[in-house]
């Protein structure tokens, strides 16, 4: 199956999700995030319409002290992580109807300093293949990143697929948490 064909499937199953069953995977998925080691800057990604919610794992990780980022998509498939203090009062809705850092709040830390970034998508594979929506958004970020710093998908498991098959500028990602479990990719 094509990499069109695939996106198309697994977003459509995404978007037939019922909200409850959309809060039910979203709080198991956060629930394995919070056994996860990430260290002090961790960059997140704010969810839209169906994609897997992780505002609890934000919230606590601003409880617990930890710096966290937000994407901040420029033109062209340019993105830089903007520090976030306060969910609500930090953010508002940017490009393609995503929550974005606010003007005022937008605070950039370089790629090298973070200690994870987890990054959403339509769908992966074991090998940590990523499926995005085509901008290359992360594609062009995650090479910016040190090695320490750990990549980490966040989807539903039916998300998951046998085998994508990547392109040269794909960049693969290390775990891949769904609501049943955490990969880690070999």
């Amino acid at each position: 199956m094509d990499k069109n064909a695939c996106r198309k499937r697994i977003l459509k199953r995404r978007d037939d999700m019922d909200p409850s069953e959309v809060k039910m995977k979203s709080d198991a998925i956060t629930e394995n995030l919070k056994t996860m080691d990430l260290g002090k800057k961790i960059m997140v990604y704010l969810a839209f319409g169906n994609e897997c919610g992780i505002d609890g794992f934000i919230s606590y990780l601003l409880e617990k002290g930890a710096e966290v980022y937000i994407p901040y998509c420029f033109g062209q498939g340019i993105m830089k992580a903007s520090r976030l203090r306060d969910l609500k009062a930090d953010t508002e809705i940017g490009a393609f109807g995503i929550r974005a850092p606010k003007k005022e709040a937008r605070k950039f830390i370089e790629p090298t300093e973070l200690s994870a970034v987890i990054v959403p998508g339509v769908g992966f594979d074991l090998h940590g293949n990523r499926l995005g929506f085509g901008g290359g958004y992360y594609d062009r970020y995650l090479p910016g990143t040190s090695a320490q710093c750990k990549k980490i998908a966040v989807c539903y498991e039916f998300q998951i697929s046998d085998s994508l098959k990547p392109e040269d500028y794909d960049y693969p990602m290390e775990y891949i948490v769904t609501e049943d479990r955490i990969y880690k990719v070999e």
